[in-house]
């Protein structure tokens, strides 16, 4: 076992510490058993996760729909339906409202989002009952789930420990439990017949049909003309519709590297980054009613106020793509759906490799657009992975540097459309509580919390655990935010 091994390396590197002459046990030799164990407890660690993983998920075929239904509380279940002309999505949310509103409007209007299944993360202060429940007359079936639905005994014990670890095993919780809950989901939908493309983003990015040409773009042929793209993005349900004809048409050209993206039921997505650059006049060809309290809040909308985007070729700041999956296309082996990868890539067997999709972004016919926002906004969450993945350093690396790749409104002819089925009154009651205040500002204490852990591995070379890491825009990044605030000499 591997933390049998872990603890013979500990037994060896004690008994030479007390045993071993100076003379005999170089420093060299030092360095080689200590990366030994580390690399020991590495390996038992991550062998000791998965294998909870794989003892704990819950067997969802063997839980009748009694049982199922008795662990849910005030949920809406979903309907057993095969219907093709919806689309479902597996949503993790922590006090994400203010940005759940907005990205539940537009999945419902676009892409007739009719089936989620949301889990709670257990930190989190608010539900997301209330938003949800707005939809109910609009034939939104949801169903909300705790981790105690879908994470095993022994999952939910290693999770309650951790908890006292450190940020390190925090994020690795989040990780853990990202994969616990995507399997469950899945397979539950897969269950009550909803076999539809299913959405696996998160409530800040959105699933946007790519006319692969910037608004500054004089160069670039579109892959779709401007007339059929606002065509598809103003019309309930135009996405799905175009995943469903795209599908076809890949399906009969499987040779055809245009089709590419969707040559597997598994739709690899490339994503784009919005900063926090803001467009100095607006202009707009939406045509919108004169509406007072609607105006005011389509200010406080990502998809209609961050409009510039990092190059379709910046990896460090785009980073991996998210996924789609048509359930109608994927035979599921009993008696469960296999272990997600990760979220980035859900199944191994069909999901592309993530890293070799985002050189696809400029000629994807899908992508998603994810909007970091402002810091108040980025940082308002009590997140796991806060001052490691997600800190004040990489916000302002994303927000302030994502530019460069112009200026992009494919998202915008939603809302037009939106406003125009649904009405000025309703779209402005479905659209309350979108964003944060304006005059939200963060406790003091919260810029503390959010600071990067692990600059040092960045800064330093010789703290670098690999040169690419060094040599990254965001080491670069770093090293320059580090002399700026702290000058030589």
């Amino acid at each position: 076992m591997p933390s049998s091994a872990g603890s013979s390396s500990l037994t060896t590197l004690a008994t030479l510490k007390t045993k071993a002459k100076p003379t005999k046990f170089s420093r060299c030799q030092f360095y080689v058993v200590v990366l030994g164990c580390s690399f020991s407890l590495f390996l038992g660690m991550n062998y000791l996760m998965l294998q909870i993983f794989r003892e704990n998920s819950v067997d969802l075929h063997a839980t009748s729909d009694a049982e199922s239904s008795s662990s849910m509380t005030n949920n809406r279940p979903t309907k057993n339906t095969n219907n093709t002309s919806t689309a479902a999505a597996c949503l993790l949310v922590m006090d994400d409202n203010h940005r759940l509103v907005e990205w539940l409007a537009y999945h419902h209007y676009t892409t007739n989002l009719r089936h989620m299944i949301v889990a709670v993360d257990p930190r989190s202060s608010t539900s997301p009952q209330p938003i949800l429940d707005r939809y109910l007359s609009k034939d939104l079936n949801y169903i909300i789930v705790k981790d105690d639905d879908f994470m095993g005994n022994r999952m939910l014990d290693k999770r309650n420990q951790m908890h006292e670890l450190g940020r390190k095993h925090l994020t690795l919780i989040h990780r853990v439990r990202q994969k616990a809950f995507y399997q469950y989901c899945l397979e539950r939908l897969y269950l009550m017949g909803l076999t539809t493309w299913t959405l696996l983003i998160d409530v800040d990015e959105y699933l946007v049909v790519n006319d692969d040409k910037d608004d500054d773009d004089t160069t670039t042929e579109p892959l779709l003309s401007k007339a059929k793209h606002h065509e598809i993005m103003s019309t309930p349900g135009g996405i799905l519709e175009y995943l469903h004809t795209t599908a076809r048409q890949a399906a009969t050209q499987p040779d055809n590297p245009q089709y590419e993206q969707f040559h597997s039921p598994c739709v690899s997505i490339p994503r784009l980054l919005f900063g926090t650059k803001k467009q100095d006049a607006q202009p707009t060809t939406m045509i919108l009613p004169n509406h007072p309290q609607l105006q005011l809040q389509l200010q406080q909308l990502d998809t209609m106020q961050w409009f510039y985007h990092a190059d379709a070729l910046d990896n460090d700041r785009n980073g991996l793509g998210k996924t789609i999956l048509d359930l109608s296309r994927i035979a599921i082996p009993k008696p469960h759906f296999p272990h997600p990868v990760n979220p980035h890539r859900p199944f191994q067997e069909f999901c592309r490799d993530p890293k070799r999709i985002r050189d696809l972004n400029r000629n994807a016919h899908v992508r998603v657009h994810h909007y970091i926002g402002t810091w108040e906004t980025y940082s308002f969450r009590n997140d796991s992975r806060k001052g490691a993945e997600r800190s004040r350093e990489a916000w302002e690396f994303r927000a302030f540097g994502s530019d460069s790749g112009g200026l992009c409104r494919d998202i915008e002819p939603w809302l037009e459309g939106f406003v125009q089925y649904h009405g000025a009154s309703e779209a402005s009651r479905l659209l309350q509580g979108a964003g944060l205040p304006s005059t939200y500002t963060h406790p003091p204490h919260v810029n503390d919390q959010w600071k990067f852990l692990f600059a040092e591995e960045y800064v330093n070379k010789k703290g670098a655990k690999n040169a690419a890491q060094y040599d990254s825009n965001y080491g670069q990044f770093l090293r320059n935010r580090t002399a700026t605030k702290h000058p030589q000499g």
